[in-house]
């Protein structure tokens, strides 16, 4: 494209040179010509006589002639030259003007010609980048208001239940030695989840930066899933949910933070007692294709609704009853993306993966 206006330029350059020089040739030849029309306009043969009676006239005639033809082509020139420099230009104005007051969506035709409609791409390409930009800063606006409701949310509700507690306690001879003691331990239970949340939090706001680095070591991933799976086996036979392993015996050496894929894993086991009912049967498999890693937490327990399943990675999602129920603080699924996302993986959820199961399934490239 750039090559193409180059020889565009190059050739109204030559153009206008050429017009120039000819003119310049031709000027003796015109004189000549204009001489000899005057000369025969008057019935003279002797071409010495004519030059001498008529050459002032032929020469001023030939100025006017070649003035005229400088006149008509400068006028096509500014006429072409505004269509395709001034009035592109004025757009151009025009649109940044329109950017300066906030309308991103305004976009510049790419109407001119050399160099112009480099500056008219540069400047769509300037409005796109800000206008994507403005979108990341109103979805980001938009998460953290969310996320700041869901603090509010869930610290305020085990803040309840405490100062409900103490404040029961702190009357004399108001409760039984009995449930002195119980209502002690629930004040402990919804401190150590207030806790939880705000860990929860700390590493979510750790991960939103960027430049916050994970300490990748070289590592067997299927053992790092397998002393996860077995640390939970028997918070599983307390649930009542029977735990199916299918994990390779050769190592799976891979690239990764020990400490934040433990959490991960740990996040995805924990859903499956906390979402459902005693009974169940959860598979945690993990296989190999090529450079490929493929690590599959399924079960068989009731699916997730419809209205939750594009949500559920977001953080604090309305309707989730893990964080009125049962002491979820509502980031785990967001907090486990974030991590494989930092892997240059993919987690996702599959509400129909196989035999009834659905599943929650990683996808990671081996480094």
């Amino acid at each position: 494209m750039k090559n193409k206006r180059g020889k565009r330029l190059h050739s109204y350059v030559v153009f206008l040179f050429t017009v120039c020089i000819s003119l310049g040739l031709l000027l003796d030849n015109v004189i000549d010509f204009f001489i000899g029309f005057l000369a025969g306009w008057n019935g003279m043969d002797n071409e010495e006589e004519a030059r001498v009676r008529f050459g002032d006239s032929g020469q001023m005639a030939a100025w006017i002639f070649i003035g005229i033809i400088l006149v008509i082509i400068n006028v096509c020139c500014y006429k072409e030259m505004r269509k395709r420099v001034t009035e592109p230009i004025e757009r151009l104005a025009d649109n940044m003007r329109e950017v300066s007051k906030g309308n991103l969506a305004v976009r510049s035709p790419l109407d001119g010609d050399f160099e112009i409609v480099e500056i008219q791409e540069a400047f769509n390409s300037m409005a796109e980048e800000l206008e994507n930009a403005r979108r990341v800063r109103e979805d980001t606006a938009q998460r953290n208001q969310q996320l700041y409701a869901g603090i509010a949310h869930d610290i305020k509700t085990p803040m309840t239940v405490i100062m409900g507690y103490a404040k029961v306690l702190e009357q004399e001879n108001a409760v039984s030695e009995e449930n002195r003691k119980r209502y002690i331990g629930k004040i402990i239970e919804q401190t150590r989840h207030t806790n939880a949340l705000l860990d929860s939090l700390l590493v979510y706001t750790k991960l939103e930066d960027q430049s916050y680095p994970l300490k990748k070591e070289k590592r067997d991933i299927a053992e790092c899933l397998r002393g996860c799976a077995a640390n939970h086996y028997p918070i599983f036979e307390e649930a009542e949910i029977q735990m199916n392993l299918s994990l390779p015996d050769m190592a799976i050496e891979d690239t990764f933070d020990q400490v934040e894929m433990k959490r991960v894993f740990t996040n995805l086991l924990e859903n499956v007692v906390k979402h459902n009912p005693p009974k169940i049967s959860c598979l945690i498999q993990l296989e190999r294709t090529g450079d490929e890693i493929h690590i599959m937490v399924a079960d068989n327990g009731p699916k997730i609704p419809e209205n939750l399943r594009n949500a559920i990675f977001d953080s604090f999602v309305v309707g989730d009853d893990s964080r009125n129920t049962k002491n979820g603080s509502g980031l785990g699924l967001s907090i486990s993306r974030k991590i494989i996302e930092r892997h240059g993986g993919s987690l996702y959820y599959v509400n129909d993966w196989k035999d009834g199961y659905k599943c929650f399934r990683i996808d990671l490239h081996m480094e």
